[in-house]
């Protein structure tokens, strides 16, 4: 594509997930999506004529000419409506979309319990989207949608669901406030394969968890740890045998030496593990047997050889978010040394050391690293260390890296020296990558 009519790119899991095109561009998308009866958007692009069965209606506009356009409209064959927030003033009555099997009311703040209602009786709904809402109940009669199989009510004012809320036996997404006791252990619910923003306030919530035995995705977050949820956690994780992501948040779920056992045994299909908040004395040992396991953001007291181990050995691991949260300043001989050998990390392409990175790159190390960002902390610690020579020209894939220092105004002589020293290292790498440096005071 010719770089005039784009702009960028957004990226998720590694996967483009958005770009910015010219208004050019967007109008001509905007044109055949019309042409081909794909999409109708009232909302900055003129039509002359409108199609006779409209089936995905999409509302960007809040001007009142469109409004006229719209209630000209024959809503019956609509089987697919977003409403942008701006556009929700515009929206003819629900009950004017009969076959509605999706509808997207993400963020629009005038929905409410007299809409929620409404909805409850669209009988043909699999999708729905209010995410952002200003509902605060949802009602009984939610039971009248037995086709839904995705619902977010995130961001909402909702505290609690209704009893018959477990009769929704075709559900494979939800996404709640996180306050909201849901009946997990329902057995009408084990179709859920995406389940996102649970508390677990207690050990009988992981309990009710690992009966849902279809789960793909798990975002939970932990109120309060103590020793009683340790058990019902290994009993949680053994059981979600498909479980293919995993991310856990809340509090620091234990300091304990033997966090790093837990989970024994992990879920095989796990691709990714997140807890950014919870810190654990060494890398899971089971995370040793798990070959699919490609994303880590984990939080470790000190990270030591057998850590390096462990995360160096996953066959296929790309994504690796390293958070240290204690550090004693050690000798640069003492740091772990990466090399081809011993914790090769054949696969990782893309490597984040949050805070006091200590960790030297030797010869034939990390060979497809693309993308790397190490915090090395203050200059006072780093001489301490005898720090500068990290090894970074034996990265050989490497294209962009991020360095973070923190130095004060009056110590800008140390902070030029350390960038130099930095530069001079990255002329030596084949691949000449580019140093984005960050000095923090």
């Amino acid at each position: 594509m010719n770089s005039k009519w784009y702009g960028g790119f957004g990226f998720s899991k590694k996967k483009a997930s958005h770009c910015r095109v010219h208004d050019m561009v967007l109008d001509l998308i905007t044109c055949l999506s019309q042409e081909e009866n794909f999409m109708t958007t009232l909302g900055g692009h003129q039509y002359e004529s409108l199609p006779v069965k409209v089936r995905r209606l999409s509302l960007h506009t809040s001007k009142q000419e469109d409004a006229k356009v719209l209630s000209t409209m024959n809503m019956s064959h609509v089987r697919s409506l977003t409403v942008f927030k701006k556009s929700f003033s515009l929206l003819p009555p629900l009950s004017s979309f009969p076959l509605l099997s999706a509808l997207d009311l993400t963020n629009c703040k005038q929905v409410d319990d007299h809409h929620s209602m409404l909805i409850c009786s669209m009988f043909h709904l699999r999708y729905l989207w209010l995410y952002g809402t200003y509902i605060t109940e949802i009602p009984r009669e939610i039971a009248n949608l037995q086709l839904l199989q995705v619902l977010d009510i995130g961001e909402t004012e909702i505290e609690e669901l209704p009893s018959t809320f477990e009769q929704l036996c075709h559900l494979v997404y939800l996404r709640v406030n996180s306050w909201i006791r849901v009946p997990y252990g329902s057995k009408n619910l084990k179709s859920l394969q995406e389940l996102k923003s649970v508390i677990v306030m207690s050990p009988s919530v992981l309990i009710d968890l690992s009966g849902l035995t279809e789960l793909r995705c798990l975002d939970m977050k932990v109120i309060e740890w103590n020793k009683s949820f340790e058990e019902p956690f290994r009993r949680c994780l053994s059981g979600l045998i498909n479980l293919q992501s995993l991310k856990v948040n809340g509090c620091r779920i234990t300091e304990d030496p033997e966090c790093g056992n837990l989970l024994l045994p992990g879920p095989q299909q796990l691709r990714r593990f997140i807890a950014p908040y919870c810190r654990a004395s060494s890398v899971p040992r089971w995370m040793s047997s798990l070959s699919c396991l490609s994303y880590i953001v984990i939080v470790l007291n000190t990270p030591g050889e057998e850590d390096l181990h462990v995360l160096g050995c996953l066959p296929s691991l790309r994504h690796l978010n390293m958070d240290v949260c204690r550090h004693t300043p050690r000798q640069r001989q003492a740091w772990p040394v990466i090399g081809a050998t011993g914790y090769p990390f054949r696969c990782l392409t893309e490597l984040r050391y949050v805070q006091h990175a200590e960790v030297v790159f030797a010869p034939g190390a990390m060979q497809k690293l693309q993308i790397l960002e190490l915090h090395l902390g203050t200059p006072d610690t780093l001489h301490q260390s005898g720090y500068f020579d990290l090894g970074l020209e034996n990265l050989s894939s490497l294209q962009q890296i991020t360095i973070m220092l923190s130095f004060s105004k009056d110590r800008m002589g140390e902070m030029e020296a350390a960038e130099a020293t930095l530069r001079k290292a990255l002329d030596m790498n084949p691949n000449k990558p580019t140093l984005n440096k960050v000095f923090a005071p």
